[in-house]
């Protein structure tokens, strides 16, 4: 018998990519698994359509927006599965999915947490992560895998990443009974990261499993930036290398951050992207994280 798979996301005012995401949902080829739609405190009808219209989704309120790490961790602790997905509400999944992660998952030695590979939704043979990412422990920078690459082939192996992308992120429970649960003090981006590398750290693998399909519903070639994924991103950047990084090659990190990186960062803002609002959260950014 198909062991109970829990698939857990969240949402946050995105009624319309939410309903494309259950859609997909249905036509799954693995029968035994239960949808958590934790909402964080969304304004545009989310909850009401669900719960006309998708009676059989646990569907957990939240008064306002807790995070992605807090609003996760909700999910995970309602959920009754032997395996937790952890999966964006803007996408769209392909059937074999759960076949395929769970497959990676239990036949390669040491698995711990497995991702798939996500295509752009609108340009659909365009690789936006095989599986999840690479992280540079001296530049703080972490990269996609495969990301942006037409996909010609080249990502067909069973390959071990860095941290599996939080986009869809398939585990044991035990896992998470093991090493705990997402850390709360990041809001947004960088929680999986944290997390997959305490897994790492642990003994378990980080897998891609190429067979494994879906697609994300982010544009390839946008050049806007918001001030709040720059805050976010550059104060959980220090916090995660802090964290982890013994205090010699954090110092590393620091002395090629302020000679190197801020003054190409400054340089994009300025002359590439013009987006001088970014500058503000960016230097507020690093000043929250270096305390």
């Amino acid at each position: 018998m198909e062991k109970l798979v829990s698939i857990v996301t969240l949402n946050w005012n995105g009624k319309e990519v939410l309903l494309e995401c259950l859609e997909s949902l249905k036509k799954l080829d693995y029968s035994n698994y239960e949808i958590i739609v934790v909402d964080n405190g969304s304004t545009d009808g989310s909850c009401e359509i669900l719960e006309e219209n998708y009676p059989e989704i646990k569907l957990i309120k939240n008064k306002e927006n807790l995070g992605v790490a807090r609003g996760n961790n909700i999910g995970i602790k309602h959920s009754q599965g032997d395996y937790i997905l952890l999966l964006n509400n803007d996408t769209i999944v392909d059937s074999n999915l759960i076949k395929e992660l769970l497959k990676v998952l239990e036949n390669e030695k040491n698995g711990g947490v497995v991702g798939p590979k996500i295509y752009y939704y609108d340009e659909p043979h365009k690789i936006w992560a095989a599986g999840g990412g690479r992280i540079n422990w001296l530049t703080g920078d972490v990269r996609l895998f495969g990301g942006d690459e037409i996909d010609l082939g080249q990502y067909e192996d069973i390959t071990d990443v860095d941290y599996v992308s939080g986009c869809a992120l398939f585990t044991r429970r035990e896992l998470f009974e093991k090493i705990g649960y997402l850390d709360e003090i990041y809001f947004a981006y960088f929680e999986e990261t944290d997390w997959c590398v305490r897994a790492c750290k642990e003994g378990f693998r980080l897998l891609y499993a190429p067979q494994a399909n879906m697609w994300h519903k982010v544009r390839s070639s946008s050049r806007t930036i918001s001030g709040f994924h720059e805050y976010q991103m550059t104060r959980n950047m220090f916090w995660f290398l802090k964290k982890h990084l013994d205090k010699q090659h954090y110092r590393n990190f620091l002395i090629y951050f302020f000679f190197i990186k801020l003054w190409y960062k400054i340089g994009i803002y300025l002359f590439y992207d013009k987006e001088l609002k970014a500058l503000k959260p960016f230097f507020k950014g690093i000043s929250d994280g270096i305390k």
